[in-house]
């Protein structure tokens, strides 16, 4: 049990991190909003501190970079696009709608804003140590994601030596790629969900959806 002077500061302690939790959040959000008008060259610290209305000193005591700002909105993104895809699988909709679903965050950077793919990818490749993992993380979880899609559908391999794990690994490699080729111009958005059905129809028999 707590004693009198732990309940007393119990509250203080509380409302200070609703508080800190609060900055962190304003400031995501306005790093979000303008990376997404502008791009991420585009935008200053200072822009990003005065959309958040807090000082810039306070921004860097929760960000130590605008590369780390970028790397926690793209992973939120990421996150977004992994809640929405297993929702689809699991409301019943296809292997390539929920897939589609998944990577539709990555996909609309890659048309709207490429740069900031890229500075994803470079912060996740030669970023620091921190930036590296978090980035691998969340792909990992999107490779989870997928994998989860093709566990619902009940799908299975033609590959009997193959796993579950390495199709989703597989798919998530190509799709990557498509999405880079995007970026470049040098494929249309729209050719994505070709992509994913027939990396599903090489890779995995006969599904329930089928």
């Amino acid at each position: 049990m707590m004693d009198a002077q732990e309940l007393s500061s119990a509250p203080v302690r509380s409302l200070r991190e609703r508080k800190k939790t609060a900055k962190q959040s304003r400031i995501l959000d306005a790093a979000a909003r303008l990376f997404a008008e502008k791009g991420y060259a585009a935008v200053t610290t200072s822009e990003i501190a005065a959309a958040a209305d807090v000082g810039v000193g306070t921004l860097f005591r929760y960000a130590g970079s605008k590369a780390e700002l970028l790397v926690s909105v793209m992973n939120d993104r990421l996150a977004e696009g992994i809640e929405a895809g297993l929702a689809e699988a699991k409301g019943g909709r296809t292997i390539t709608e929920s897939i589609l679903a998944i990577l539709r965050p990555l996909s609309e950077e890659s048309m709207t804003h490429p740069e900031n793919m890229i500075a994803y990818e470079r912060e996740a490749l030669f970023g620091s140590a921190e930036h590296r993992d978090s980035a691998t993380a969340s792909v990992s979880r999107v490779e989870e994601a997928i994998l989860e899609v093709l566990q619902l559908h009940q799908a299975l391999p033609r590959d009997p030596s193959a796993q579950l794990g390495d199709i989703a690994h597989i798919i998530y490699a190509v799709l990557y790629l498509d999405l880079v080729k995007v970026g470049i111009g040098h494929a249309s958005i729209a050719d994505l969900e070709s992509s994913v059905e027939r990396s599903v129809n090489l890779l995995v028999g006969p599904l329930l959806d089928s």
